[in-house]
């Protein structure tokens, strides 16, 4: 039975907004999704990168293998963040995360895609005898694992001040001259070229 004592509610059940224990459920389904496929992308991006540096088509081919399962876990996402779009009372907390999750898993299969042009290179670079990658590839390819790894950190801590820490990053001071010595190359062994371009 009452006895006329008040009831404190909170501004949110007030409005009738409580999220209920399934939907923050589904919100940390959807985090965790992101952070599987930020691992998954992670992990093809350092494969590509070191079969580019070593040469190494073996480690390139194992590139493919994981692009599929980086496609499929896109869908995964794409589908359940719509899932949750369609809830009821969503907050505004809880649009931008779903709006985020959204950005985030678009950028994350592009990587993927990179991840593969990365290693097709590295398989041609392999079948040019003698070749070797510009000087300036290595230290690059070291400040782009920094940044990937910086930037899982930032998805899985929600840690701003480290994403802050990657746009801060300058990486295509590097690129010019990386850009200089390969047309350099191309020119003095067009046979060279046309291997490297896959002709």
């Amino acid at each position: 039975m009452w006895n006329g004592a008040k009831v404190s509610r909170s501004p949110e059940a007030q409005m009738g907004t409580v999220k209920s224990t399934s939907e923050v459920m589904l919100q940390n389904v959807l985090v965790n999704y992101l952070v599987s496929q930020a691992r998954t992308v992670e992990s093809s991006l350092n494969r590509a990168l070191w079969a580019l540096l070593e040469r190494d088509a073996k480690v390139a081919g194992e590139v493919f293998l994981t692009e599929p399962r980086i496609n499929e876990m896109e869908i995964v996402i794409d589908e359940h963040a719509i899932r949750l779009l369609k809830g009821k009372d969503l907050l505004d907390a809880d649009l931008r995360l779903i709006v985020a999750a959204l950005k985030i898993n678009n950028d994350l299969e592009r990587m993927g895609d990179l991840a593969v042009n990365l290693s097709q290179s590295a398989i041609s670079l392999a079948a040019i005898k003698d070749a070797m990658p510009p000087a300036e590839l290595e230290p690059m390819t070291a400040a782009v694992r920094a940044m990937i790894s910086k930037s899982l950190g930032a998805l899985i801590h929600q840690n701003v001040d480290l994403a802050a820490q990657v746009v801060a990053g300058k990486l295509s001071y590097r690129a010019p001259a990386i850009v200089h010595r390969s047309v350099t190359v191309g020119t003095a062994h067009p046979a060279r070229l046309d291997v490297a371009l896959g002709r």
